[in-house]
Parts: structure tokens; sequence; C-alpha cells
């Protein structure tokens, strides 16, 4: 397969070269007070290095769930927690973005519509509203130009404010709760939250009618179109919504059959496609030691999974499968989906939900990750830790680009380019990351006038083509590297 990257002047190399687990949260939370002072800013990226930080400057777990004067109910946060399970898992650096305070869920549908642009600036005019050279247009999401470091990028209340749930009815202060089990957790470094208002439980978490699907995939696909455009480094791991009751049965058939059918189609071929390399769903939701305060005990999966991805690139490498990796402080999931559910499909020529979507379940007698995949249409980027290996490879080209960007394109950048190339593939070779009986058989550079046009050279662009062969079941992938001077990141489709 053949995918054409074209670097248009690299922004600045990331702090920390070769480091593919930070994250980047973007979400709706309000910052604590001290003395009537913010303890953090609003759409503003904060730095975190661990969960403390976070409980310390933001008060995640202060959401007025109700305006209910004399007895409102106070819950937890969908960011705090995606947060909280980022750190438990594993992760050890984080970006958090807090646009705005949560609002209640009286809130209606138009409004809570409405506070998708928050996150995604452009959203409610079909555009992205972002330029490169304008810093004021570095907001929400959009903070990811300005962060080199990130790798994975998260929007646990999405699903949230595109809820298709009526206003809660008057709560049973009698009814049952579900109380998570006694656990011992080996030397957990993050506390559970005190139960001292657990009514929030009472509360349904959000379900998703077709209508509000619709516009989540179209949020998905803009974000995918930055990332795409702007961050081929970066990762989206977004949770997949819980579909209202009626949908539930033909999840699969929502997905891929419907007349919007997000994984069916590409970011470029329909207004609501998601399939793409730089997409990775997950789904079902789970219960946590953390998530107790938010509706229905459970919280959006994407930052475990992002913690669990985070941990693997620390501990295993991100080239690697993530796939049966243990999960920590996960003790049930919601809603449980059956075999049938993920391994069939109505159409047996199409994909089942285990192919398309990281999804968890029980393997044996424990919960653990059962699928580690993108949402991509081409089955050469399927297995996600294919992806991460394409995306450590643009991050590195990207600093090996803005090193030789002032150099005049010649033979001897030709060489030095290729020379940084060569290193970094052959350690990549060495820790396992790509097949082949020898170098020669695991990779391939070439930066000369073979792979440049005189009209290339002319033009200040410099071209590389990589071939490798990723440690996964598919042959070989070819990456064409191109940097100039004009401060823009773009991918061509491969007959470029």
């Amino acid at each position: 397969m053949l995918r054409s990257v074209i670097f248009e002047q690299a922004p600045p190399a990331a702090t920390a070269p070769g480091r593919v687990d930070v994250a980047l949260f973007v979400g709706f939370c309000a910052p604590r007070l001290h003395n009537g002072a913010a303890l953090a800013p609003v759409n503003a990226p904060v730095l975190l290095d661990a969960w403390g930080d976070f409980d310390r400057r933001f008060a995640w777990d202060e959401r007025r769930y109700t305006d209910d004067a004399d007895r409102p109910i106070v819950g937890g946060t969908y960011l705090g927690a995606a947060v909280r399970s980022f750190f438990v898992q594993g992760g050890r650096r984080c970006y958090v973005v807090a646009v705005d305070t949560p609002g209640p869920l009286t809130d209606a549908y138009a409004q809570r519509r409405g506070r998708v642009d928050q996150l995604i600036p452009g959203f409610d005019s079909g555009f992205l509203d972002f330029s490169p050279v304008e810093a004021g247009t570095w907001r929400s999401a959009w903070w990811l130009w300005d962060l080199p470091d990130v790798s994975f990028l998260c929007l646990p209340d999405l699903a949230d404010i595109l809820r298709a749930d009526p206003p809660p009815e008057d709560l049973d202060d009698d009814a049952p709760l579900f109380l998570p089990p006694e656990q011992f957790v080996d030397c957990s470094v993050v506390e559970a939250p005190p139960l001292d208002d657990v009514r929030s439980r009472l509360i349904r978490a959000p379900r998703l009618d077709e209508v509000g699907y619709v516009e989540w995939a179209r949020a998905v696909r803009m974000l995918g179109l930055f990332l795409r455009r702007y961050r081929a480094d970066v990762q989206l791991v977004a949770a997949l919504p819980i579909p209202v009751a009626d949908l539930s049965p033909s999840l699969i058939r929502l997905l891929d059959d419907s007349s919007f059918a997000p994984l069916r189609f590409g970011l470029d071929e329909s207004g609501t496609g998601v399939g793409s390399a730089w997409v990775q769903l997950t789904y079902p939701w789970l219960r946590t030691r953390g998530s107790d305060r938010l509706p229905d005990g459970v919280e959006s999966p994407d930052g475990v999974l992002t913690g669990m991805l985070a941990r693997n690139a620390l501990t295993r490498g991100t080239f690697r499968s993530a796939v049966k990796q243990p999960l920590v402080d996960v003790y049930d999931l919601f809603p449980a989906l059956s075999v049938q559910e993920m391994v069939h499909h109505s159409d047996v020529r199409r994909r089942p939900l285990v192919e398309r979507i990281s999804l968890f379940g029980r393997s044996a007698s424990q919960l653990a990750l059962l699928a580690d995949v993108t949402a991509d249409v081409d089955e050469g980027y399927r297995q996600a830790h294919v992806n991460r290996l394409m995306s450590l490879l643009v991050r590195e080209a990207r600093r090996i680009g803005t090193d030789a960007v002032f150099e005049p394109s010649g033979e001897a950048t030709w060489a030095q380019v290729r020379g940084q190339m060569e290193a970094l593939l052959r350690t990549l070779y060495r820790i396992g990351a790509l097949n082949g009986n020898s170098e020669r058989d695991a990779f391939e550079v070439r930066c000369d006038r073979t792979t440049m046009t005189q009209n290339d050279i002319d033009n200040g662009r410099l071209i590389c083509t990589v071939g490798v062969a990723p440690a996964a079941a598919i042959e070989q992938i070819r990456v064409v590297l191109s940097f100039n001077q004009n401060g823009l990141v773009s991918l061509l489709p491969a007959a470029a």
C-alpha cells in the first residue's frame, strides 16, 4: 500500500523527541477557587504529571446535574473521570483544556448541541475554524497545533452534550445503588472519591438516538480531518456513545448499514464518515472506582484506553498491540456485549464490531482489551499499533525535517536526512518493531533525484521515500515524506 505524506515545514519539534505517551483531554470542568481566584485557566492547556495536580486545580467533583434549589444533585464530570483513569491505567503526562463549566441535564437539546462548537471550533459552520499562523484560533481541540509532544486526543464530554435522554424525573432516594465490589489494588496512587452524594447514579448515562449519532459522527469526522491535515502523528481516541434502547440490538448495523453509516465511509467519502487511521473508537462504557458519582455509575472508556496505550508505549513500545494488557480499577462493563454482537455481522461481507472498534470484554475470568484497532476502511491500517508506528515515523520525520529546513536542498542535505531516517529505522528493527531477516528486508530509505523532480528542488521541497515492514500481518507500507517551508502538514492520496 502507498500513503503519501507532505510536510510543508513542521511545527516546533517535540520537547521530548520520540515520546509517544502524552495525551490531550478537552472537555467541560470548572476550575477550583482559592481566595476567589481560579486555580486553572479557561480554554488553555494545563500540563499535568499526576492525578493530584488535576484534583487540586479543577472542581471535577462539583457538577450540578439539576438546578433544584433545595437539594441539587451534585456529581462528577466526564472530563475528571477520564483524566483520573488515564493516570490509574499508567499514563504519566497529559494536558487538559477545560473550555467551560458543564451545564445541567435540563438544558434543551439545541442548547447542548451548540456546545459542541466549544469543543470543536467551526463545528456549527461546518469548516475548521483554525489557522496555523493565527494564534487566536488555537483553542479547544485545536490547541494540538501548539502541543507537539501530544500523541492522543480525547473529548470525553462529546456523548453527554449530544444525548437524547429526557430531563431526569423525580428520583427515588430509596432505590438500590450499584455498588462496586471490594478490590485490592497494588500500590494505587489514586484514591476513590468519597461517596457523599451518590444520587447522580440514579440518573441515566447519556444515550444517543440516530439524530445524535449523526452529529457525533460529524464531530469525529471533523477531528479526524484536522489530525490528517495538521497533526498526522496524533490519534483520536473516541468513546462510542451508548445507543437508545431501540438501537441497541443493532449497533453494528447502525454504524455500518444505516443511511449515514459512519464506519463504512472514509473522511472524504461522506459528511459522517469516520473510517480513518487517525480515529480509534472504543466501547462499551466502564464502571471504575472513579465513576461512582457519574450517571449510572459509568464513565466513557476513552480515558481508560488512552491510559493503557500510554502505559503500553512506556513499557512495551507503542508499536506493540495493547490487546490483553491488564486493566486496573475497572470492575464492570456497561452495557455488556454478547459474543454474537461482537464477532458477527448480519452481512458476511462486512466486518464485525471487534474488527472495527477497540472493545473491552471478558477474557477468561478477567476484563481485558479484546481489540486494538482503528476505524480505517483500509485493512492495512486497521491494526492500531501499525498506525502508531507510522505516527512515530511521522513525528521523528518532523523533527529531522525541522533540523534541515534551512539547509539548501542538495546532495549533502539529502544524505543527512537519509542517514537520520536510516538510524531511526535501524533502532526500530533492533527492538522488534519491524519484520525481516535483515535490515534490508525490514526497511528502505531513498532521498535523491529519483524521489524529486527539478521542480521540487527549485521550490525547496525535499522528498524522502521510506518503505517499512511493520511487525504485523501486512507486507509493507511505503510513506513519502516531503519537507518545504510553508508551515503546513498535509497528506496526499496514494496516486500522488
